[in-house]
């Protein structure tokens, strides 16, 4: 029998409910605004562009529709969507630190970002969210410490903490290239792994990735750091030449991605499942929701 994903996740009491304890969390209507400005915009990008692509656009801004579809969208480019399985998983996720003492109290929250993975406008049909979660696991792996016992080979120490890292992207208008990077929440032993990763030639700093590994360690408001972890849209933040150095430099502000590459990342995202974007390690999904495993 096959075990539970990520989407098995059940709903979570009052008590855990994300959109309740963190501020500015999307409202159901504030969700259903999004998806008909969606498939407004996609339908428009439709009557631009024909063909196999314009046949799978039209088939997905009438899925976005709340006129058209009042349930619930089975699609992660749908904001109603995506904001029913951030609730479930984030507050899961809340739950889970606030009955561990060691856990709360060691969580790091990190962007993590390998430039190599950023692909051009034409190939992010293409990128396999399943190969980049692959990847960055055995970045970690590659990174951990071993136990070595005189007499026997390398063995993998036994981590204590957990680890959750969520796909997420950007869109350079500028060089036309989108750039997945991982939003990471960490704790005890995992910690160290992540700080790990700066050590590895794939995670050294380029021109467009000044900062590949960035950990936020003081968190004040946990709620509210959690909700960074999961996010239901992807921005657009361009990088331009500021200041009398010329240098590249990033707007603090996001955009809405221009058209037709924010349709690009809908009808990615609607190839994808929840458990295509989220990565476990040390936790796992049971009948209760999410569990630790290394008890």
């Amino acid at each position: 029998m096959p075990g539970l994903s990520i989407t098995d996740l059940p709903w979570p009491t009052e008590a855990n409910r994300i959109d309740l304890l963190a501020r500015g969390f999307e409202t159901e209507q504030d969700a259903a605004s999004e998806d008909t400005l969606r498939a407004r915009a996609v339908r428009a990008q439709v009557a631009k562009h024909g063909g196999e692509w314009g046949d799978r656009a039209a088939l997905l801004a009438d899925l976005l529709d709340p006129n058209l579809r009042s349930e619930l969208p089975v699609t992660l480019a749908s904001s109603r969507c995506f904001r029913d399985q951030r609730i479930r998983v984030l507050s899961e996720l809340l739950r889970l630190l606030n009955e561990s003492e060691a856990d709360r109290s060691s969580l790091v929250r990190a962007d993590v970002v390998k430039p190599k993975l950023a692909c051009d406008v034409f190939d992010l049909q293409d990128c396999d969210p399943n190969r980049i979660f692959s990847e960055f696991r055995a970045d970690l792996l590659r990174v951990a410490p071993a136990n070595t016992k005189k007499g026997s080979a390398e063995r993998a120490v036994k981590r204590k903490g957990f680890l959750l890292a969520a796909v997420h992207g950007e869109f350079d208008p500028t060089a036309e290239i989108y750039q997945p990077h991982f939003h990471v929440a960490a704790t005890q032993d995992y910690v160290d792994l992540v700080d790990r990763l700066r050590n590895l030639k794939g995670y050294r700093p380029t021109e467009l990735v000044r900062t590949p590994v960035r950990i936020t360690r003081d968190i004040y408001n946990l709620p509210g750091a959690i909700t960074y972890l999961l996010k239901s849209y992807w921005p657009q933040r361009p990088f331009l030449p500021l200041g009398s150095d010329g240098a590249l430099k990033r707007p603090r502000t996001h955009q809405r991605i221009d058209e037709p590459f924010h349709t690009e990342v809908l009808m990615w995202l609607d190839r994808c499942d929840l458990s295509d974007l989220v990565l476990l390690m040390g936790i796992r999904v049971g009948k209760n929701g999410l569990t630790t495993t290394n008890k």
